[in-house]
């Protein structure tokens, strides 16, 4: 909906809405936008991702251990390869939708990881490796076998019951999917003076 008084537009339901604004100053000029809006089951976390691209490091990266800045960038690369390539194939596999879209981000290939997250992609494998595994690894050493085949099966529960709800459910919203720009008759360099129409 729109209020006629200051253009201010609220959304309604999930989906996509185009926004339009037309100068009220003769010149005929307006713009057009393409906003998605996302429901609050949409906004799901990643684990699968971050998951895996832990373990990958884990296991494909072990021979760096004892030389943690070939092991960060090692690390950088590894989870930018798992990151663009599942994008790739979600992308290819569901008709073109995104499940996250970096387009809008410094430094970002096709939208699909940007310097930034990888950037925090090897901070986290650092801090994984050296901090967080060594700690669970002493950790579930004192955890009898009776109790831990269970936790481990409800740990899979949980990842393939995620695994699936993000499949149904991609990520949306303000910072993943709202970089979408569509623009008619002017630029959108060129904004209009105000805010005189708009179709949701």
């Amino acid at each position: 909906s729109v209020n006629a008084i200051n253009g201010t537009v609220t959304a309604l339901r999930a989906g996509k809405a185009t926004i339009t604004a037309t100068a009220t100053d003769g010149s005929g000029q307006k713009a057009s936008y393409v906003v998605t809006v996302g429901s609050v089951s949409n906004l799901v976390t990643r684990i699968e991702i971050y998951g895996s691209g832990a373990l990958l490091i884990l296991i494909l990266l072990k021979k760096f251990r004892h030389y943690p800045l070939v092991e960060f960038f090692a690390a950088i690369v590894l989870c930018g390869f798992v990151e663009y390539y599942t994008a790739y194939y979600l992308e290819m596999t569901h008709d073109g939708q995104k499940w996250w879209d970096y387009s809008g981000y410094f430094m970002n290939i096709n939208g699909r990881v940007c310097a930034e997250g990888l950037l925090v992609f090897g901070i986290g494998g650092m801090a994984f490796v050296y901090f967080c595994a060594p700690m669970l690894d002493n950790l579930l050493r004192r955890v009898k076998l009776q109790y831990a085949l269970p936790a481990c099966l409800a740990l899979m529960v949980v990842f393939f019951s995620d695994l699936a709800y993000s499949k149904a459910h991609p990520n949306q919203g303000k910072g993943i999917t709202d970089y979408e720009v569509a623009s008619a008759d002017s630029s959108a360099d060129e904004p209009a003076s105000e805010s005189s129409a708009a179709q949701a």
